[in-house]
C-alpha cells in the first residue's frame, strides 16, 4: 500500500511522517529518528504515536511536491506553516512566497490505514547540498497544531 505511493531522493533525504488521526494537540517528538542511512527498513520509527518512513524514488524538487512550508536561515531555522502575512512577510524563518508556505486542511492530507489504524500522511524534504561539511540535517523538532483560522500570526495563542 504504501510501496506503490514511494517518492525518490538521491541527493535529499524524504520522509513521511504519519500521525495518528485522533491527535489534535502539540506533538513534540523527543527521541531520536535516524533517516540518513538510505535502504533502511520501510518502518524507521514511532514517536507519541506518529510513525516515520523513509521513502526513496526519482529526483524530486518543484512540482514533485504540494509544499505547505518552506523555511531558510542559519545556522537554525523556525517556522510554521499559515497565511498570515505582516508587510508581505511570512512569521520567523518561513518563506513569504504563498505557494510555499501556506495553511492546509485536515481534508487536504491523505488519509491512509497502517495495521488497522487510521493516521493523516504528509512528506517532508529535507534537502541540504551534498557536500561534506554540509550533508547532515536535523529535524529536532516537529509540533502539529490544529486551528479554527489559517492566518495564525504566532502559535503562543
Amino acid at each position: 500500500m504504501i510501496a506503490a505511493r514511494e517518492k525518490v531522493s538521491a541527493v535529499a533525504l524524504t520522509l513521511a511522517v504519519l500521525f495518528g488521526a485522533g491527535r489534535a494537540a502539540s506533538m513534540p517528538l523527543a527521541n531520536v529518528i535516524d533517516l540518513r542511512a538510505e535502504g533502511s527498513s520501510e518502518t524507521t520509527g514511532s514517536a507519541n504515536g506518529a510513525l516515520f518512513y523513509q521513502l526513496t524514488s526519482p529526483p524530486t524538487g518543484t512540482g514533485d511536491y504540494d509544499p505547505f512550508l518552506r523555511l531558510q536561515d542559519a545556522p537554525i531555522e523556525e517556522a510554521f506553516n499559515t497565511d498570515y502575512r505582516f508587510h508581505g512577510q511570512a512569521p520567523l524563518d518561513a518563506k513569504s512566497d504563498p505557494n510555499f508556505t501556506r495553511s492546509m486542511t485536515l481534508g487536504s492530507l491523505l488519509s491512509i490505514e497502517v495495521n488497522s489504524l487510521e493516521y493523516y500522511s504528509f512528506t517532508l524534504d529535507l534537502d541540504e547540498p551534498n557536500s561534506d561539511d554540509k550533508r547532515d540535517i536535523s529535524l529536532d523538532e516537529v509540533k502539529l497544531y490544529l486551528a479554527g483560522a489559517p492566518d495564525l500570526s504566532s502559535l503562543d495563542s
